[in-house]
């Protein structure tokens, strides 16, 4: 050990420097024991490691860590994963794309004499190191601040268990906007259980049902099959589509009355969804 009994004194002033109980380093102190070090702190900031070090403890000493600082921590956890302890890429894009963004570590290998000098003309390998490659997201800022400010508005209205925001733009497939609710903080995600780690955007499976309702909808109007003021009566049984009369779906409540298509979509009618379908 390099610890020294005339350091003791010093204790005092280390323990809050690391937030760490006195009797617990006063207990470490000088105590035999077979490993060759000892952790006294996990993580600690910059400006307590250079008070730690300007106490000049012999023995006492740290590592540099370098530790990722993710913007939209929350909203965007579930897409951008996160680096754990151990540097090792947990989830989203951190994990999926590790093998660009890793780079390459340098090597050189060489042999030394017994004065720690080169010999130069034994040099076998070098290895220059290289940054990794960068990754650049089609996430939209603002649109992303505003799916989250919605997403937020539903959810405490709502309390559902959970809720899924994906807005694309069309004609790319590009995502703007992808949001997990509930989701993490990527910087503290330790503190979180795994469910809430959980992408449920790529890993659960649910039945979309009437929320695809606002699809057949959106065909019908693009398509010019329906307009906005068009109504179906949506108290009938069946209906004609290709010259056959043909039965409609039950719905979830009884509409004796028309409606017109955006009253249908506000109500999510099946029978009136059908007819629009039969248009289109």
């Amino acid at each position: 050990t390099q610890t020294q009994e005339k350091d003791r004194s010093l204790l005092p002033q280390l323990a809050p420097i690391l937030n760490v109980p006195l009797a617990q380093l006063d207990a470490l102190w000088l105590s035999p024991s077979t490993c060759q070090w000892r952790k006294l702190k996990s993580e600690l900031s910059e400006v307590n490691y250079h008070k730690m070090m300007a106490l000049k403890i012999r023995g006492v000493y740290g590592h540099e860590k370098q530790k990722r600082l993710y913007l939209h921590a929350q909203s965007l956890s579930h897409v951008i994963g996160f680096l754990n302890h151990e540097n090792v890429p947990i989830g989203g894009i951190e994990q999926l794309m590790q093998f660009y963004l890793k780079g390459q570590e340098g090597l050189k290998s060489y042999e030394i004499d017994g004065k720690n000098s080169e010999f130069t003309q034994y040099r076998k390998h070098i290895i220059t190191p290289r940054n990794g490659y960068t990754v650049e997201l089609t996430i939209d800022n603002h649109i992303q601040t505003l799916a989250e400010e919605v997403l937020q508005k539903a959810f405490d209205r709502y309390k559902p268990e959970s809720i899924q925001v994906l807005i694309t733009r069309p004609h790319t497939g590009e995502i703007l906007a992808w949001i997990n609710y509930p989701y993490f903080d990527s910087n503290h995600y330790n503190k979180y259980d795994l469910e809430a780690l959980k992408n449920r955007m790529i890993t659960d499976v649910y039945e979309p049902g009437s929320v695809f309702k606002a699809i057949t909808v959106s065909a019908a109007l693009d398509a010019g099959a329906v307009t906005l003021e068009d109504s179906f009566n949506c108290g009938l049984s069946k209906a004609f589509y290709k010259g056959k009369i043909l039965p409609l779906p039950n719905d979830w409540k009884a509409f004796n009355e028309s409606m017109t298509v955006p009253q249908i979509l506000s109500n999510s009618s099946n029978r009136g969804i059908v007819q629009i379908a039969f248009r289109l």
